[in-house]
C-alpha cells in the first residue's frame, strides 16, 4: 500500500525556521527526511508520509510552556513520530552521531505500566522541540493509564505494588528539607551541574549508586529547590508566595505520591514512581509533608 493509498490522513505541519541552510542539514542529513518542493523561504520535508514545511521567518520571541511527566518538564508545543523500537534506536544513534544534544535522553517512560514507551526529546536549530517514541505495544499507543494495581498477601493484606524503597528515605527528614534548601549558597552550589546533583543525591541516599538522572531532571531538581527556597523565604517574613508555592507542589508532584492504608489501619505516603528521579523526588515530598517547608 502506498502513502496516498493509506486510510490514515496524512497531517501537514507548518514551522518557523530562522536558517533554512541549517534546517536543511538537520531534518534532511541528520533526520534523513526526503525534501520535496522548495522555495526562497520555505522547505517541504516527507516526515514518515507526513508533510512537514520549514518556513523561513524573522527571529521573535518564543513562548515555551512545560509541563511535568514521569519525572520530566517536557517543553510544549513539540511534534514528532511514534517509531518502532529498532527504528527509534537507530535514530538515538543518528543523533548522538550528529553531536545534537538531547533535552530528555532517551529513556523508558512508563516502564510496566499502561502505554510503556521509550521517549526522547532534542530541538532544531531553530529552537522547535521534538519528540520520537516508541510503544512496547504498539497497539497502546492510545490507551488509557490503569488505576493502580493491588497485591493480595494473606487474607486481607492489600499494599499499593509501588512504593519509596526504605534506603531512598532520608532517617531525618528535617535534615533533608534543609540540607536541599542550604544546597545553594556563597560557597558555590551543590547541585550546579548534573554530576553534583547526582553526588548530593547519592549522599542523601535519595540515588543509588547504579543510578543516574539526565539533564532534564537535573534541571527540575534545580527547580524544585529554587521553589522551596522562595516558600521558605516567604515563610520568614511572614507573607504570602503563590507563585513559589504553586512552583513547589508542581515540583514535588514528580514524586507522583499517593495515601496507602495498612489492614491494620495506618495511614502512610507511598509513591508509584518508577523513575529513579521521581523516587528521589517522592522522598523529598514525605519529608516536607513530614516536617513541613
Amino acid at each position: 500500500m502506498t502513502v496516498l493509498d493509506s486510510p490514515i490522513p496524512r497531517f501537514h505541519l507548518a514551522i518557523p525556521v530562522d536558517d533554512l541552510a541549517a534546517a536543511r542539514r538537520f531534518y534532511g542529513e541528520v533526520l534523513g527526511l526526503t525534501q520535496g518542493r522548495s522555495a526562497d523561504k520555505w522547505v517541504d520535508w516527507n516526515l514518515q508520509g507526513h508533510q512537514v514545511v520549514t518556513h523561513l521567518a524573522p527571529p521573535g520571541e518564543k513562548r515555551e510552556i512545560r509541563n511535568p511527566v514521569d519525572g520530566h518538564e517536557v517543553p510544549v508545543p513539540h511534534f514528532g513520530l511514534i517509531l518502532s523500537v529498532p527504528a527509534f534506536r537507530e535514530l538515538a544513534r543518528r543523533l548522538r552521531d550528529a553531536n545534537v544534544t538531547f533535552e530528555i535522553e532517551p529513556y523508558v517512560r512508563f516502564e510496566g505500566e499502561t502505554g510503556e514507551q521509550w521517549t526522547m526529546f532534542c530541538y532544531d536549530p531553530a529552537g522547535n522541540a521534538l519528540e520520537f517514541k516508541a510503544f512496547a505495544d504498539d497497539g497502546q499507543v492510545f490507551a488509557v493509564l490503569q488505576a493502580p494495581r493491588f497485591e493480595v498477601r494473606g487474607p486481607g493484606a492489600r499494599r499499593y505494588d509501588h512504593t519509596v524503597p526504605p534506603n531512598t528515605v532520608s532517617p531525618t527528614p528535617v535534615n533533608l528539607v534543609q540540607s536541599l534548601a542550604d544546597s545553594a549558597g556563597p560557597d558555590g552550589d551543590l547541585l550546579g551541574s548534573r554530576e553534583d546533583a547526582v553526588g548530593w543525591l547519592r549522599q542523601n541516599r535519595l540515588l543509588s549508586d547504579e543510578n543516574e538522572i539526565t539533564n532534564s531532571e537535573h534541571g527540575a531538581l534545580l527547580r524544585l529547590r529554587d521553589a522551596l527556597r522562595d516558600v521558605r523565604a516567604a515563610r520568614v517574613a511572614a507573607r504570602e508566595d503563590s507563585d513559589a508555592a504553586a512552583r513547589l507542589s508542581r515540583a514535588l508532584a514528580d514524586g507522583r505520591l499517593v495515601v496507602t492504608v495498612t489492614p491494620g489501619g495506618s495511614v502512610r505516603l507511598a509513591s508509584s514512581a518508577r523513575a529513579p528521579y521521581s523516587g528521589a523526588v517522592a522522598a523529598i515530598a514525605i519529608a516536607v509533608a513530614e516536617t513541613g517547608v
